[in-house]
């Protein structure tokens, strides 16, 4: 009677086994149905059916706006990796800093081919990447590059420029030359956010985008003492002369007021500007918006 028990038990955990694995193979091929399921589904999502250009200012939205991170998106699929890789203007904004890699230089001036750029200096050590591109290599070893492309720049805000140290320290390493004498015809806007010390590259930089502009040029900001010092010379009244937008936070007395022949806005903090005589004529007087 044991034996016969012994038997029973045998067979049944024998097949209860074959049940168990029956049914994991059964639950694997309706997990595997519905991971299809799902897909033929995403190919009938109606995103799919907009077209690419409509995509794209899609996009556009979301990372201009919302901050979301092109390479986050690229991993989705391989129809929005195609679209966003060649949107060239989502890559037309270069932040430069020592830590730059050369890797992200090298694929955003080939993406941007022709396409202007938005380009920020901010040698700042303490500042954080926002874009996280990091390279560990040489400090402003991705520099050289993006300064060939000068003639590209729409807009440059210059938060903290590169000291005469750090100019000297790659030439050292064996860096290509970080000049800045390439003209910059398409700028149109003009920041410098930030405090910046006198270097002979700084008066370089200064003075190739005051001579090479164009009329294009209508928009500028200031917020360093040293650059309205260098700009106050009369050899860059011109430079003043076509400027619409002006705005300048310092302290630093500057005579450059009868510079302006065309400017229509005027956001002046801290300026201490010269008394002139009742007689002078300043064109900012008839030019000026309100």
């Amino acid at each position: 009677m044991a034996h016969r028990l012994t038997e029973y038990t045998a067979r049944m955990l024998a097949a209860q086994e074959v049940a168990q694995a029956e049914a994991a193979g059964v639950q694997k091929r309706v997990a595997l149905l519905e991971r299809e399921n799902s897909i033929s589904r995403s190919f009938l999502a109606l995103i799919r059916r907009l077209p690419t250009e409509l995509l794209a200012e899609i996009f556009v939205i979301a990372i201009t706006c919302h901050g979301q991170k092109p390479f986050g998106m690229i991993s989705v699929c391989q129809t929005w990796r195609a679209t966003i890789f060649g949107m060239a203007r989502i890559w037309s904004h270069l932040t430069l800093r020592s830590s730059t890699a050369q890797e992200y230089v090298d694929f955003v001036v080939e993406r941007t081919k022709q396409v202007s750029l938005e380009v920020s200096i901010d040698s700042n050590k303490t500042s954080h990447s926002s874009h996280g591109y990091v390279g560990d290599g040489e400090p402003y070893v991705g520099m050289p590059l993006p300064l060939k492309t000068m003639p590209r720049w729409k807009a440059a805000n210059v938060v903290s420029f590169p000291d005469e140290a750090d100019f000297i320290r790659a030439a050292e390493e064996g860096e290509s030359a970080m000049d800045f004498v390439r003209p910059s015809e398409m700028l149109e806007v003009l920041k410098f956010t930030g405090l910046c010390e006198t270097s002979a590259q700084f008066s370089q930089f200064l003075d190739t985008v005051t001579k090479t502009s164009t009329e294009k040029l209508t928009h500028i900001e200031i917020a360093s003492p040293n650059v309205i010092w260098f700009l106050s010379s009369p050899c860059y009244r011109p430079f003043f002369s076509r400027l619409q937008h002006f705005k300048v936070d310092v302290k630093d007395p500057a005579d450059i007021l009868p510079f302006f022949e065309n400017l229509e806005v005027l956001k002046a903090y801290r300026l201490h500007r010269p008394t002139y005589p009742h007689d002078m004529d300043l064109p900012i007087v008839r030019t000026l918006n309100g």
